[in-house]
Protein backbone atom coordinates (compact mmCIF):
# COMPACT_ATOMS: atom_id res chain seq x y z
CA UNK A 1 0.00 0.00 0.00
CA UNK A 2 2.86 2.32 0.76
CA UNK A 3 4.35 1.75 -2.70
CA UNK A 4 1.04 2.76 -4.31
CA UNK A 5 1.06 6.14 -2.53
CA UNK A 6 4.64 6.81 -3.68
CA UNK A 7 3.58 6.27 -7.29
CA UNK A 8 0.69 8.69 -6.87
CA UNK A 9 2.88 11.47 -5.54
CA UNK A 10 5.32 11.13 -8.45
CA UNK A 11 2.67 11.36 -11.18
CA UNK A 12 2.85 14.62 -13.16
CA UNK A 13 0.02 17.09 -12.76
CA UNK A 14 -2.01 17.92 -15.83
CA UNK A 15 -4.54 20.67 -16.24
CA UNK A 16 -7.20 21.15 -18.87
CA UNK A 17 -10.41 23.08 -19.26
CA UNK A 18 -13.22 23.49 -21.71
CA UNK A 19 -15.51 26.39 -22.42
CA UNK A 20 -19.02 24.97 -22.16
CA UNK A 21 -21.08 28.12 -22.33
CA UNK A 22 -21.00 31.54 -23.91
CA UNK A 23 -22.09 33.10 -20.64
CA UNK A 24 -19.23 34.53 -18.58
CA UNK A 25 -18.46 32.49 -15.51
CA UNK A 26 -19.07 34.32 -12.24
CA UNK A 27 -15.80 35.50 -10.81
CA UNK A 28 -14.70 35.22 -7.22
CA UNK A 29 -12.22 38.01 -7.93
CA UNK A 30 -13.95 40.51 -10.20
CA UNK A 31 -12.02 42.49 -12.80
CA UNK A 32 -10.40 44.88 -13.23
CA UNK A 33 -7.44 44.02 -11.06
CA UNK A 34 -5.18 46.86 -10.01
CA UNK A 35 -1.68 47.34 -8.63
CA UNK A 36 -1.37 49.25 -5.35
CA UNK A 37 2.16 50.43 -4.53
CA UNK A 38 3.35 50.09 -0.93
CA UNK A 39 6.65 50.85 0.83
CA UNK A 40 8.23 47.41 0.21
CA UNK A 41 5.75 45.60 -2.03
CA UNK A 42 3.11 45.93 -4.71
CA UNK A 43 -0.35 44.57 -3.95
CA UNK A 44 -2.51 43.19 -6.77
CA UNK A 45 -6.17 43.69 -5.78
CA UNK A 46 -9.47 42.84 -7.47
CA UNK A 47 -12.22 45.36 -8.23
CA UNK A 48 -13.52 45.17 -4.65
CA UNK A 49 -10.06 45.93 -3.22
CA UNK A 50 -9.47 42.37 -2.00
CA UNK A 51 -5.71 41.66 -2.10
CA UNK A 52 -4.80 38.78 -4.42
CA UNK A 53 -1.00 38.92 -4.49
CA UNK A 54 1.84 40.65 -2.71
CA UNK A 55 5.03 41.13 -4.76
CA UNK A 56 7.85 42.16 -2.44
CA UNK A 57 11.02 44.02 -3.43
CA UNK A 58 14.13 45.52 -1.92
CA UNK A 59 16.51 48.01 -3.51
CA UNK A 60 18.87 47.76 -0.55
CA UNK A 61 22.06 45.78 -0.92
CA UNK A 62 21.77 42.74 1.32
CA UNK A 63 25.08 41.14 2.25
CA UNK A 64 25.09 37.50 3.26
CA UNK A 65 23.52 34.30 2.09
CA UNK A 66 19.96 33.80 1.02
CA UNK A 67 17.78 34.26 -2.01
CA UNK A 68 18.07 37.43 -4.05
CA UNK A 69 15.25 39.92 -3.65
CA UNK A 70 13.46 41.51 -6.58
CA UNK A 71 14.23 45.10 -7.48
CA UNK A 72 11.37 47.58 -7.33
CA UNK A 73 11.13 47.65 -11.13
CA UNK A 74 11.05 43.83 -11.41
CA UNK A 75 8.34 43.60 -8.75
CA UNK A 76 6.29 46.34 -10.45
CA UNK A 77 6.44 44.51 -13.80
CA UNK A 78 5.45 41.18 -12.23
CA UNK A 79 2.53 42.80 -10.37
CA UNK A 80 1.40 44.58 -13.56
CA UNK A 81 1.43 41.28 -15.47
CA UNK A 82 -0.57 39.52 -12.74
CA UNK A 83 -3.13 42.35 -12.93
CA UNK A 84 -3.53 41.67 -16.69
CA UNK A 85 -4.67 38.05 -16.19
CA UNK A 86 -8.47 38.65 -16.23
CA UNK A 87 -8.18 40.42 -19.60
CA UNK A 88 -6.05 37.64 -21.05
CA UNK A 89 -8.56 35.02 -19.92
CA UNK A 90 -11.42 37.03 -21.51
CA UNK A 91 -9.42 37.23 -24.76
CA UNK A 92 -8.75 33.47 -24.66
CA UNK A 93 -12.44 32.72 -24.07
CA UNK A 94 -13.34 34.96 -27.01
CA UNK A 95 -11.01 33.06 -29.32
CA UNK A 96 -12.42 29.71 -28.15
CA UNK A 97 -16.02 30.91 -28.72
CA UNK A 98 -15.09 32.23 -32.20
CA UNK A 99 -13.55 28.86 -33.09
CA UNK A 100 -16.66 27.07 -31.86
CA UNK A 101 -18.78 29.30 -34.12
CA UNK A 102 -16.57 28.49 -37.13
CA UNK A 103 -16.78 24.78 -36.41
CA UNK A 104 -20.57 25.01 -36.07
CA UNK A 105 -20.81 26.75 -39.46
CA UNK A 106 -18.75 24.01 -41.08
CA UNK A 107 -21.02 21.24 -39.78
Amino acid sequence: MRHHNAQRAAAPLTMSFRVCSRRPMPSRFPAPWSVIPQAECFIVADATGYPLAYVHFSDRVIIGTGPDRLTKDQARRIAANIAKLPGLLRLHRGVVVALQDVNADLD
